[in-house]
């Protein structure tokens, strides 16, 4: 544990460490118990001392300077951005930075009562001894992103007195009736082109993003693709025959258990990545791994694990069928998630239900969208009866 960025500080005094140097080292991560005992002091002490320097909660300290570091740089740049756009910047900040924070809501309200004005978070960021170019560079992303909505507001005003009072998408609707909005008629194209799919409002482009799932204690990045190709199972592979393998039932249960839950992980991080990369940063709280409280509703829950929205902002459920392995797999479908599929019952009022199929092979993960029109031109086959006395 003292290797890295912990023999940086080997001839300092633990006293000597800033608010900024303490943050750095919890994220590396190390344990507390580990930076104590590096620095020769007990964890109380290291306790205290993040105290006196403020940063009692490193997530949301390490949230505020990541926002106020990116402010800081857009300011820069973007110096005649007037304070309608900047609070939309802010906003949309708050939304991106807390995604993966578990008790999201709890951190959203405490960031927004925090003041980013100019003055204050030039202030912070001298006070706090903050490293800017570090931040920077591990947020290069986010900053890539902010970026690219600041410069489409800003064509899209081109007098920067006016409109602002209109909110984002407002704005994007009307040049998109106008026909001046080129990404939105691309999308509209390509909704088009789906023909008898009775999903295509909720068409997904071939979006690629990154995530990171917490499994048995390890964090682990899966770069994950939304394609557009369809599920496809090769009828031509046939499973091979067991001769007397005994198998362990239980143990595979679990394994597939985890699996599923890793798949669902990996869904609820990249469905709000994909509304940020649309357009729909506003929305991505409506985004809700529902299956976690609701799981014991009925023998198969509701039917779908999570809500989210389509293109046009209408909710929508989704199913999640993981897999893994290079190769499309057949998968399971209770009675529950089909009636779901047709329409027969939804409890959050969702306009319609997707299956996400999920395939991950080793660190790359590929999500499939499957709709009811999809799954009307599928083989499905009975495996399970009901047996009466």
């Amino acid at each position: 544990m003292t290797e890295g960025l912990l023999n940086r500080y080997r001839n300092k005094d633990i006293t000597d460490l800033s608010s900024e140097d303490i943050i750095k080292l919890v994220e590396y991560p190390y344990t507390m118990n580990a930076i104590a005992d590096f620095f020769g002091v007990s964890e109380e002490e290291f306790k205290k001392l993040k105290k006196q320097k403020k940063v009692e909660n490193i997530t949301l300290e390490s949230v505020i300077r990541n926002i106020e570091t990116i402010l800081d740089d857009i300011d820069k740049k973007y110096s005649h951005i007037n304070n309608q756009i900047r609070q939309q910047i802010i906003d949309t900040l708050i939304s991106v930075m807390t995604v993966a924070i578990p008790r999201r809501n709890s951190y959203k309200k405490k960031l927004s009562e925090i003041d980013f004005s100019r003055e204050k978070v030039i202030e912070d960021l001298m006070n706090k001894e903050v490293n800017t170019t570090y931040r920077l560079i591990k947020l290069d992303k986010n900053v890539a992103l902010i970026e690219k909505m600041v410069k489409r507001w800003i064509e899209e005003d081109s007098d920067l007195s006016n409109n602002y009072n209109k909110s984002y998408n407002q704005r994007i609707k009307e040049n998109f009736s106008k026909g001046n909005d080129d990404e939105l008629q691309k999308s509209a194209m390509m909704k088009n082109n789906l023909n008898n799919n009775t999903s295509g409002e909720n068409s997904h482009q071939n979006i690629e993003t990154d995530v990171t799932i917490n499994t048995e204690g390890k964090d682990v990045v899966y770069h994950v693709c939304f394609s557009n190709e369809g599920y496809q199972v090769n009828e031509k592979s046939r499973s091979k025959v067991s001769k007397g393998a005994k198998h362990n039932y239980q143990k595979e249960n679990e394994t597939k258990r985890l699996h599923g839950k890793i798949g669902e992980e990996i869904v609820l991080q990249a469905e709000r990545n994909r509304l940020i990369q649309i357009g729909l940063a506003n929305r991505i709280d409506a985004v809700n791994y529902v299956a976690r409280f609701d799981e014991e509703t009925t023998f198969d829950g509701l039917g779908y694990d999570l809500i989210s929205v389509n293109e046009k902002g209408d909710p929508i459920c989704i199913e999640v069928k993981t897999s893994y392995g290079k190769k499309d797999k057949p998968f399971f479908i209770s009675k529950k998630e089909l009636e779901v599929m047709k329409g027969l019952k939804k409890e959050h009022d969702c306009k319609d239900c997707l299956i996400y199929y999920v395939k991950i092979d080793n660190l790359n993960v590929t999500i499939k969208t499957i709709n009811a029109y999809d799954l009307d031109q599928r083989k499905l086959t009975p495996v399970l009866y009901k047996v009466e006395l």
